[in-house]
């Protein structure tokens, strides 16, 4: 939940304090405490990763016949 409220800010051009970046940190030095939990997100950042591979590779040859949205 903390991640998701500093994104949407940032996604916003809202400001963030130096107390949420502080809790944001509390808080990952209290889940990387548990080795379940920091395995867990490890897989999901990784799954992330090939989400985002996949996409690249499946959206570049649409992007090459039309475009990138951009332009």
């Amino acid at each position: 939940d903390i991640q998701l409220n500093l994104q949407q800010k940032q996604m916003n051009g809202e400001d963030i304090t130096q107390e949420e970046v502080e809790q944001a940190q509390k808080s990952v030095a209290l889940v990387q405490q548990h080795e379940k939990i920091s395995q867990l997100m490890e897989a999901e950042q990784r799954m992330s990763m090939l989400i985002a591979d996949l996409n690249k590779i499946i959206m570049k040859p649409l992007e090459e016949l039309y475009g990138t949205p951009e332009s």
